[in-house]
C-alpha cells in the first residue's frame, strides 16, 4: 500500500490515527452523512466519539501540516526548509529566470496579479517567492 493511499484521523486533543483506504473513506462518509444520530464512529477495534475527530486528511498532507506546525516552509521549488533557513539555492536559481515587479519596471496594479493567478499555472506571468511579486520572462 503506498503512502497516498492512507489517511490520518486527528482528534482535538492532538492524537492522531493512521487509516488504510478503505478505513479513511469510511470515516470521512461517515462523519459528512448528516443523516445520521450517532455520536461515536467505529474504526476497527476503536470507538471514537464524533465530537472529538477535529479533521481527516491524506498521510502527505498531514505530513506537510505537521512540517508547517514545526515552523518549516516550503519553497517555490518544493523543497522543505528549517525556519532558520531564509532562502533555497535551487529556488535562487529559478528566480534568475524572473524580474522583481516591484522596482524592475515600476509598481505593477494588485489587480492585475489577482486576474493572472486565476489562470493555469503554465499560463501565469507572475509568481509570489519569499513575500515579494515577480515577473516571469517569457523567451520570444
Amino acid at each position: 500500500m503506498s503512502e497516498l493511499d492512507k489517511y490520518v484521523l486527528s482528534l482535538v486533543d492532538g492524537t492522531a490515527i493512521t487509516l488504510n483506504h478503505g478505513e479513511g473513506r469510511e470515516a470521512m462518509a461517515r462523519l459528512t452523512d448528516i443523516s445520521t444520530s450517532e455520536k461515536t464512529l467505529s474504526l476497527g477495534n476503536q470507538i471514537i466519539m464524533r465530537s472529538a475527530v477535529a479533521y481527516i486528511v491524506s498521510e502527505p498532507d498531514f505530513q506537510d501540516m505537521q512540517k508547517v506546525k514545526a515552523g518549516m516552509w516550503k519553497c517555490s521549488v518544493g523543497h522543505w526548509h528549517k525556519k532558520t533557513e531564509t532562502d533555497c539555492k535551487d529556488a535562487v536559481k529559478q528566480s534568475d529566470e524572473m524580474i522583481k515587479v516591484i522596482g524592475a519596471d515600476g509598481p505593477v496594479d494588485m489587480k492585475e496579479i489577482l486576474k493572472d493567478q486565476n489562470k493555469p499555472e503554465d499560463k501565469r506571468e507572475y509568481r509570489r517567492e519569499n513575500g515579494e511579486w515577480y515577473k516571469i520572462k517569457k523567451d520570444d
